[in-house]
């Protein structure tokens, strides 16, 4: 609370207290009867007065009306008391302020925010170490039910590509469809991830797909209708706000694409991987409850995008998961996510132009050139509705530790969640660009131009963990 607001306080209840002791004063005769009667009785009259005391006290006149009038001023005064009080409450009671604060009892259509419930209450935290309030550190975080509640306000509709074939699953699924854990000896994995190491080393141990070819055919495209939400909740930095971070779980990664100039090219196997992890932060001010911004991971990256940025539908922004490697995007796009046209001299992008305008000259005018690796966001009609019914999401963890979460079993696992992959990318790459139905010349550059790119770019480890990220214990960086 400001100085000022306190400042006003003390006035307004200061007045109060001395039109009660005014009121007290001015009938005192009447407020202590036996004064009066004292007073009346005594007759202790100065000699040849001939009596009577009413020299000394006021004409009281009518003593019950006297009474009546005693009466309405007390009253009045109380009343006044009980306002000034009564107009600083959410300083005087902070179960009230903390509990209207949280409370998420939205009107209907408003999409969110308590504000409209509660005085402006400022600096709640300094105005209680002020006067050194008592209060359990956690009574204003949000509780179980008040996740649930803004996870039904904000959670996101995913979207994915019409040509996707990658799609998400539970990790539980993964696990009951012959999933293995690999470190001295493959074996399977055990209910949640029972026999999963927790204090191990990321190169401790891996996981990988089932032995069984039809079963790991299987398992590679997921199961949308089994996709599970990972619910993790974080108070922010500065206690305004609380992320929801969604993380979704892919038990295979697709392939990439490269564009050379106007050509889409596939690229054969490199890119694939066994298990994909992606999340996306939901930051929502504890003050009005409104989603304020969105965090996408895209790749070893991501980006932090504003609210009116995205398409909504009923109240929930809409996101779109790329084709194959599930990067998240606000909108259908096809974007260049690695940058490779300083890989090109001059002579292959006029040889690129030139092979464009011959085979498509009606389209020359549209050229733009664009050379790396690619996403591809559309609609579809398969989409992910993390609301779709009470085992679409799971809140596994609240960093605050309110209502005794009790994480599953694999989000502590300290390896990795996939083998090491495509050691020979670049040899697999070529070759699919090879038996493309692409023009001479823009095959030679494609080559090219995937001799140049960096072998670590799809030679990499299995990925790590959600737990295992910087971001699961810090902010995110894009």
């Amino acid at each position: 609370m400001s100085s000022l607001r306190l400042c006003r306080l003390a006035v307004h209840m200061l007045s109060a207290i001395m039109m009660f002791q005014i009121a007290c004063n001015a009938y005192r005769p009447y407020n202590d009867f036996n004064y009066v009667e004292e007073k009346a009785m005594s007759f202790d009259y100065p000699e040849g007065t001939g009596g009577g005391f009413a020299h000394e006290t006021t004409d009281f006149g009518d003593l019950e009306g006297f009474k009546a009038k005693l009466a309405v001023h007390t009253l009045s005064a109380i009343l006044m008391f009980q306002i000034a009080c009564n107009a600083y409450r959410p300083y005087n009671d902070f179960n009230y302020v903390e509990e209207k604060a949280m409370s998420f009892d939205y009107p209907e259509g408003t999409g969110g925010g308590f504000a409209h419930e509660t005085t402006d209450f400022g600096d709640l935290e300094g105005f209680k170490a002020k006067y050194n309030f008592k209060k359990d550190v956690y009574s204003g975080r949000p509780t179980i039910e008040q996740i649930k509640a803004m996870v039904s306000a904000y959670a996101p509709l995913i979207y994915f590509h019409p040509d996707e074939e990658y799609f998400p699953s539970s990790v539980s699924w993964f696990f009951k469809n012959g999933a293995q854990i690999v470190d001295s000896k493959p074996h399977l994995i055990t209910n949640n991830g029972d026999n999963l190491p927790r204090n191990g080393q990321l190169d401790g141990a891996f996981l990988d797909l089932p032995s069984d070819q039809p079963l790991q055919d299987k398992v590679k495209k997921g199961s949308l209708t089994d996709a599970v939400a990972y619910i993790h909740a974080k108070p922010g930095v500065t206690g305004n706000y609380t992320d929801i971070v969604i993380w979704l779980y892919y038990p295979f990664n697709g392939a990439a694409k490269l564009q050379a100039g106007p050509f889409t090219i596939p690229l054969g196997k490199a890119g694939e991987h066994v298990s994909d992890w992606e999340h996306m932060r939901l930051r929502i001010d504890n003050v009005s409850g409104k989603l304020t911004s969105v965090y996408l991971s895209q790749h070893e990256k991501g980006k932090w995008l504003q609210v009116n940025e995205f398409e909504y539908i009923n109240g929930r922004p809409v996101v779109y998961a790329s084709l194959h490697g599930h990067a998240l995007y606000n909108a259908p796009v096809k974007t260049i996510h690695y940058n490779a046209k300083d890989l090109l001299d001059a002579s292959e992008k006029q040889m690129l132009i030139r092979e464009f305008k011959s085979v498509y000259p009606r389209k020359s005018a549209l050229f733009s050139f664009a050379v790396g690796l690619v996403d591809e966001a559309a609609k579809s009609d398969r989409v992910f509705d993390i609301l779709a019914s009470p085992s679409s999401y799971e809140i596994v963890s609240l960093d605050y530790g309110a209502d005794n979460i009790v994480p599953p079993p694999w989000l502590d696992y300290t390896g990795r969640w996939g083998p090491t992959i495509n050691v020979y990318w670049k040899e697999e790459a070529k070759m699919a660009i090879k038996f493309l139905p692409l023009p001479f010349y823009v095959k030679m550059i494609a080559n090219g131009i995937v001799s140049k790119l960096p072998n670590e770019l799809f030679a990499q480890e299995g990925p790590a963990g959600p737990k295992m990220i910087p971001s699961w214990n810090g902010d995110e960086s894009e």
